[in-house]
């Protein structure tokens, strides 16, 4: 819960299009196919990845990929302890 606070925190400052790119970093995907995915060039992916690094306070790529593992990781764990939910 903590690292998805703190990601939630650090992201509340970025744009839709600044989280649309973060969220692909995250999944491990190319500057190349999130430019495809996104209907931008690889340039402004450029752009829009140093803006998020600055905004959210990280060095490099690796780094958002990293907090994107442990975060998804963490969710899939609260996922797992959450009692099935009955529909009648």
């Amino acid at each position: 819960r903590a690292i998805d606070e703190l990601l939630r925190e650090r992201e509340d400052g970025l744009t839709k299009r600044e989280r649309d790119v973060l969220r692909l970093v995250r999944r491990g995907k190319p500057n190349r196919e999130i430019a495809e995915m996104l209907f931008i060039s690889k340039e402004t992916v450029r752009w829009h990845l140093r803006s998020i690094y600055s905004k959210v306070g990280y060095l490099n790529r690796t780094q958002l990929e990293n907090l994107g593992r442990k975060a998804a990781s963490s969710e899939n764990r609260a996922k797992r302890s959450q009692p099935a939910s009955s529909t009648q």
